[in-house]
């Protein structure tokens, strides 16, 4: 569900609960509250609203730093390596911060 308001979330959440109803799906709506709905302030654009995040969402921020960390170690690094350059890349990512 995508809305950048509570009345719009809300109002996807009833046409979302009729469709279920009217197709006997059920298992997938109990699942969508108990998973989902659950810890929407977590993950809803309208209850992250009043957090700051450059525009940025979950998924690209983490493809973003994956990139960067394939860029950094390459495909085959050593454990010893591989940590090191998570560590360096983090210390980076901090001091952006």
């Amino acid at each position: 569900i995508c809305s950048s308001t509570e009345t719009g979330y809300d109002s996807s959440y009833g046409a979302l609960k009729q469709y279920c109803e009217d197709n006997k799906k059920q298992a997938l709506f109990s699942y969508f509250e108990k998973n989902w709905d659950s810890c929407r302030d977590m993950w809803a654009n309208f209850a992250r609203s009043k957090f700051f995040t450059a525009g940025n969402t979950t998924t690209n921020r983490i493809e973003s730093n994956w990139n960067q960390v394939k860029i950094l170690l390459g495909h085959k690094t050593r454990i010893d390596k591989t940590i090191a350059g998570l560590v360096q890349h983090q210390i980076m990512i901090t001091q952006q911060i």
